[in-house]
């Protein structure tokens, strides 16, 4: 599902991927079948078919490696952003990474309702590629990519990328009422959210009079510069982010 979301930020249609799977000693068969069907429960799901790839034994760990495949009649890369473009994100921001803190410190649910626990968990572990958002790309986007990093640092390479800079309005990133009710109770986790990550929404510029459907939010506008993007209107109950984004090194 995280390389579905790539080829959906691109404005891609998933056409396969190959699979590479290294097994370590304790290996059973009813963990590679539960494997195989939850694989192929999601490549029916998305079309996407399995054309190949590689099985190998290892002295471990486990390693699986996915590369996915797509085809896309215009490119839409992260370069192509330009002074007064808007700047959208789709669904909602920060879920997923509040959904690890849960994990890490479940204490941190004590205030929330069973609801609003699992719903955040499940979008830590269960990504929803936004495929359904592809032909909206093409048809106007002027750059984009996933929000997998953290929506601060995913726009922050976004608009180097194009040679420019942006202004988002904290207010206005878009948050669940699971998320706003975790930050609600601990205002610290608003930065969590905008810089954690695993969201796998996308993040777009397009140009003036686009009218975002349902479930897409402006949150900002490119403007000109080479700065790093400007987040206004931070709570006085919440801390400015020190780091923009997860970083894998």
């Amino acid at each position: 599902r995280v390389n579905l979301s790539d080829l959906a930020a691109k404005a891609a249609t998933p056409c396969g991927f190959l699979l590479s799977i290294a097994l370590p000693p304790d290996w059973t068969n009813g963990w590679l079948a539960a494997f195989a069907q939850g694989l192929g429960a999601d490549a029916r799901l998305f079309e996407i078919p399995l054309l190949g790839g590689d099985t190998t034994a290892t002295p471990g760990p486990l390693t699986i490696a996915i590369t996915a495949f797509g085809s896309a009649p215009r490119f839409v890369s992260r370069a192509g952003a330009r002074p007064g473009d808007g700047v959208y994100v789709s669904g909602a921001i920060g879920d997923a990474a509040l959904g690890l803190r849960l994990r890490q410190d479940p204490t941190l649910g004590a205030a929330l309702s069973t609801v609003e626990r699992d719903a955040l968990l499940n979008r830590y572990l269960l990504p929803n590629p936004r495929l359904d958002l592809v032909e909206m790309l093409r048809a106007g986007a002027s750059a984009a990519m996933d929000v997998s990093d953290g929506l601060a640092g995913d726009l922050a390479k976004l608009t180097r990328a194009s040679g420019v800079s942006a202004q988002v309005e904290v207010a206005h990133v878009p948050l669940t009422a699971a998320g706003q009710a975790l930050i609600a109770h601990a205002p610290a986790l608003l930065e969590t959210a905008l810089t954690g990550g695993d969201d796998y929404e996308i993040l777009f510029a397009t140009g003036p009079g686009f009218a975002p459907p349902p479930g897409v939010v402006r949150i900002g506008e490119i403007v000109a510069g080479a700065a790093a993007p400007v987040f206004s209107g931070w709570p006085a109950s919440a801390q400015k982010p020190t780091k923009l984004s997860y970083s894998h090194f």
